[in-house]
């Protein structure tokens, strides 16, 4: 089917531009034959099934977790970009540069981590539960390591490392969970 700008993919039933060869969305050849939209149509429902079996709680806890703490994280790459910025001026502390400099990088990356794994465990990609459990595991080692070999960093205040403990063990297991779910073969029907 043809219309004045493009073409409806008769697979997904989606519009594209006229000088498309294939489905924008679905990958489905233009000229298709009716078995090859037909296997391209199942597939697609097989992929959204997979998807469907995780449930939204699974997804929305740990990308609400990760998602508040990418904003955080943001902040700290703020303050650190500035620090850097400011120590840039002070000649006493230039061997401190580079260490700042990766901090911020660092900071930025965990960051970005965070937010690409917080808006894509709501479509319950699979990649997005891998990086979720690794970010857990990791933010788990700094906060225990700051409560056990760090204690006066943050002075008496244990509160919020052990808040941080709580937010990131839940939310490492129900990514976990949810890895667990979305690769989990589909049932023979």
């Amino acid at each position: 089917m043809t219309f004045a700008d493009g073409w409806i993919c008769r697979s997904c039933w989606k519009p594209n531009r006229a000088r498309d060869a294939r489905c924008y969305r679905c990958k489905t050849p233009r000229d298709a034959d009716a078995a090859t939209v037909e296997q391209h149509r199942r597939e697609r429902e097989r992929r959204q099934a997979q998807v469907e079996r995780v449930p939204v709680v699974v997804g929305e806890i740990p990308a609400r977790v990760f998602s508040t703490y990418s904003r955080l994280s943001m902040g700290l790459v703020f303050l650190s970009a500035l620090f850097t910025i400011v120590t840039l001026n002070n000649p006493e502390r230039s061997g401190d540069i580079p260490i700042l400099a990766a901090l911020t990088a660092g900071l930025l990356l965990y960051a970005v981590a965070l937010r690409w794994s917080a808006a894509e465990m709501r479509a319950a990609n699979p990649w997005a539960f891998a990086v979720g459990i690794l970010v857990s595991v990791f933010a788990l080692a700094g906060f225990l390591a700051t409560l056990t070999y760090a204690p006066e960093l943050f002075g008496r205040n244990w509160i919020p490392r052990v808040i941080g403990i709580v937010l990131f063990s839940i939310a490492g297991i129900t990514a976990f969970i949810g890895l667990v779910m979305r690769l989990m073969p589909a049932k023979a029907e």
